[in-house]
């Protein structure tokens, strides 16, 4: 029912443009480089980028498909399908006037909201001037303006450029952070359970590069996995990805589900040699002589550690039967017991107690290609193992 919604608004003009607005204003250059990069490792070749004082305007022919792949790429606000008008007034108020008759039903309020860019348009006297042309215009609907607070409104929106106005027919949130790869770094990550792939996605929504290790139980746990991973790999465009591979046995049991993780972890950051180490945990999840113990073997290996979700809203967290008093208790004893890293000399580092790094790590390099349905890369990993 909205794709036809929106079809039958876009009769109002061909002149159909998308509006992206970055997290901050700063970034626009930032943001317009990362769309640019997107475009092209998805085929699209024929398209037009504006830049406004705070916001960019994208013309293309796919713009329905264009919204769809960018409304998923980070270090965007807000992005919205939008008719676009030249700056005159008579245009403006004629814009907001019929989008307003297309998405705003009959006894509904609304508001109009006019930002403006342009000294020659005063935001105010334009938001006036079409509420009074919309209540005048649309007596049969029975449309009415806010003027209560605390009543559910439909907002119309107008973005007052340099030299064209936009109405939005569709606007939406976009998933915010940082531009993908803007601070230059990688961070070795570990995905091992869908509370470290949240992690993965949140990390690579800060500016960074995930360098994966999938630790998988089987080849279906494996295929899932890529596939889950299928949207952070399609960031990267069209560029040589590697990821490692460890088959493991391991069982996240209730009884000794904390020891197996802290020694797998363990276990994996000690092996490689990234500087930047993305530590899969959170406050809610984990207790914290855990975090402390996973913080410090990082530092005294001289890596940073980076906890993306340490302080994640509980309802967001993966539930890792962590809630259990004397499970805590016991399995730290097992931790003290068995495992003392200060007593431990750096040559017999790698020597350490997990059995998870005897089975051999693959290493796997391929090309990304997103354009496919179903990437073509994850069946040549499976059929390599």
């Amino acid at each position: 029912m909205i794709l036809e919604k929106t079809v039958n608004i876009m009769t109002l003009s061909k002149d159909i443009k998308l509006i992206i607005f970055p997290i901050h204003r700063h970034l626009l250059k930032d943001i317009k480089v990362s769309i640019i990069k997107t475009l092209k490792s998805n085929n699209v070749k024929s398209y037009k980028i504006t830049t406004e004082n705070s916001f960019l305007v994208l013309a293309t022919q796919n713009y329905l498909y264009v919204f769809n792949l960018l409304s998923n790429s980070s270090g965007i606000k807000k992005i919205g399908l939008a008719v676009s008008t030249s700056n005159d007034i008579k245009n403006i108020l004629g814009l907001i006037l019929s989008v307003t008759k297309k998405i705003i039903l009959s006894n509904e309020r609304f508001q109009v909201k006019v930002v403006s860019e342009n000294s020659d348009f005063i935001s105010r006297d334009l938001e006036f001037m079409a509420t009074g042309l919309i209540i005048d215009k649309t007596k049969y609907q029975s449309l009415k303006p806010n003027n209560y607070k605390g009543i559910n409104i439909k907002k119309i929106y107008c973005y007052i450029g340099k030299l064209n106005s936009y109405v939005p027919i569709k606007l939406i949130d976009g998933i915010g952070g940082l531009p993908f790869n803007y601070n230059k770094k990688k961070i070795f990550s570990v995905y091992y359970n869908d509370y470290s792939l949240n992690c993965i996605k949140t990390i690579s929504n800060f500016g960074f590069i995930p360098e994966i290790f999938i630790v998988y139980s089987n080849v279906f746990d494996l295929s899932k996995k890529l596939k889950l991973l299928h949207p952070i790999f399609s960031k990267m465009g069209n560029r040589r990805i590697s990821i490692s591979l460890l088959p493991s046995d391991m069982k996240f049991t209730v009884d000794d589900c904390q020891y197996e993780e802290f020694l797998m972890l363990k276990s994996i950051i000690m092996s490689n040699n990234d500087p930047n180490v993305l530590v899969p945990f959170s406050f809610y999840t984990h207790p914290f002589w855990m975090m402390e113990k996973i913080i410090n073997l990082c530092y005294k290996n001289n890596k940073i550690p980076w906890i993306p979700m340490a302080f994640s809203d509980p309802e967001e967290c993966i539930d890792l039967h962590f809630q259990n008093d004397d499970l805590i208790n016991n399995s730290e004893k097992k931790i003290n017991k068995k495992i003392r890293t200060s007593n431990i000399s750096g040559d017999k580092k790698s020597l350490l107690v997990s059995s998870f790094l005897r089975k051999e790590i693959k290493n796997v390099t391929f090309i990304m290609n997103s354009s496919n349905i179903r990437p073509n890369y994850i069946d040549n990993i499976l059929n390599s193992i």
